[in-house]
């Protein structure tokens, strides 16, 4: 089982959650796209497609001092002596596993949302490109 995500808006991340998911599929891949609630994909759309709400999105317009901390806080984490913090991958683990859904791995659009303490198998492989989402949505 593969997990895609965090599809929660509709920019080039957006677009690659969306055809990535599609193209494991079509390669016979067993996989899952993760989306928030507001996001909705036409039914059409052939991937298994679950919820999953987390306040995990950065605001653009933040201060300079937010940014420098949230640089702090995320290099902090990855020190070994630190606990992991409930941040959006350790949540949607916890949330699949009660789903009784064993993920062989995370594909995700952002680095913010990998945790490198997690003991699986979480990878960061997205860039952004022109958005395709308006053609998925017609």
């Amino acid at each position: 089982m593969t997990i895609v995500g965090y599809l929660y808006n509709k920019n080039g991340m957006a677009t690659w959650c969306i055809e990535a998911a599609l193209a494991l599929h079509q390669a016979g891949e067993e996989v899952i796209l993760i989306k928030s609630s507001d996001i909705i994909l036409p039914e059409s759309y052939p991937v298994k497609v679950i919820d999953f709400d987390n306040e995990v999105t950065v605001n653009k317009n933040r201060s300079t001092l937010k940014k420098i901390t949230d640089k702090l806080i995320k290099y902090w984490q990855l020190l070994p002596v630190v606990p992991i913090a409930n941040n959006f991958l350790p949540a949607l683990h916890n949330y699949l596993q009660t789903l009784s859904i064993n993920p062989k791995y995370y594909l995700l659009n952002q680095t913010s949302f990998v945790n490198k303490k997690c003991s699986y198998k979480a990878i960061c492989c997205c860039m952004d490109v022109p958005t395709f989402f308006k053609r998925l949505s017609a």
